[in-house]
């Protein structure tokens, strides 16, 4: 739970502090003795927010308009609930408050006591994190300290370890997490890749080996008939044939209008120099080089579109064949 909270400038001076109950006090004062030492070392070049570990407590912190918002938590507590509530605070007292208000030279000590009433407030708000009422709000506004450093006290108060080093530390903890991101981006993508490559590789194959016998069977392409004479052949009469066969047939159609549409983009590309040539000219001139473009042009993309053609029919033909297979197998 949230043990005691105070808002104090870098400078030391304390705005506001929560007033904690006798017991609280008695059991916080090691621990408050450590935050008045742990201020004094605070300076404009500090980490801007940090966890730091004492004993059976954990003092979270974030700096903001040259403000320290503290907290003094069980070890227990949830660091990203700590972090969130500590931003909540930050956020209504400099909403509240003009900036030059609290860091005029004329400010007193405890001089924002009146905003106890919103500490305490917020406290119980967020005093357990596994209250219904508060499962949303933690949901939607959890802050993401990842990149907040951890420290031991005794480190920084008694071994020479200071804030300073812990916001370089900070820092390059966040570029590193920045650099560790895009590596993880990229090899995403890498993998993502070598999976559409496989895919694209298989898929290409089938295509081109049904394509290929499409041609090569006495010039006609493979009639439904014999793909369900192998598929039961292999099946033993189950309902697996049509599974199959629906699934081959299905690809080389595709085939086939793929093939038809690389057919029809020859056409375009063979013929689009000759439409230039037209759109220059208006007229066709015999032995001119325009002229001759264009009725080479027309040749050549003849036996294209003779070709393109015979694959509509073959597609039409495979249809018709597959629905006939499939109507005499139904009647057996």
């Amino acid at each position: 739970m949230i043990r005691s909270t105070q808002l104090v400038r870098l400078d030391g001076l304390i705005l506001c502090g929560s007033v904690d109950d006798d017991q609280a006090e008695s059991a916080l004062g090691d621990i408050k003795v450590k935050v008045k030492k742990l201020i004094r070392m605070f300076n404009k070049n500090s980490a801007t927010e940090a966890s730091i570990e004492s004993d059976q407590f954990t003092i979270h912190y974030l700096v903001k308009d040259s403000v320290i918002f503290l907290c003094i938590c069980d070890q227990s507590y949830p660091r990203k609930v700590a972090f969130t509530y500590l931003s909540d605070i930050s956020s209504e007292f400099t909403s509240i408050y003009p900036s030059g208000q609290y860091l005029s030279s004329t400010a007193k000590s405890y001089g924002y006591i009146e905003f106890d009433t919103y500490i305490q407030k917020a406290k119980r708000s967020y005093q357990d994190s596994r209250a219904t009422q508060n499962l949303d709000k933690l949901n939607d506004e959890l802050k993401d300290v990842t990149k907040v450093m951890t420290k031991n006290i005794e480190e920084l108060l008694y071994r020479g370890d200071s804030l300073d080093k812990m916001g370089e530390m900070s820092g390059r903890l966040r570029e590193d997490s920045r650099k560790y991101k895009k590596a993880a981006v990229k090899i995403n993508w890498d993998a993502m890749l070598a999976k559409v490559s496989v895919v694209f590789l298989n898929t290409a194959l089938i295509w081109g080996l049904i394509t290929y016998l499409a041609f090569r069977l006495n010039g006609r392409p493979i009639r439904s008939g014999d793909l369900f004479f192998f598929a039961f052949w292999l099946t033993a009469g189950t309902y697996a044939p049509f599974i199959m066969v629906a699934l081959v047939a299905a690809l080389f159609l595709t085939s086939l209008f793929i093939l038809i549409l690389w057919f029809n983009m020859v056409v375009a590309m063979i013929m689009l120099p000759a439409f230039a040539a037209l759109l220059v000219q208006r007229t066709i001139v015999p032995g001119t080089f325009s002229g001759d473009l264009i009725m080479n042009s027309l040749h050549l993309g003849q036996p294209v579109d003779e070709a393109a053609d015979r694959i509509w029919e073959w597609a039409g033909k495979f249809v018709q064949d597959f629905k006939s297979a499939a109507q005499d197998l139904s009647l057996r």
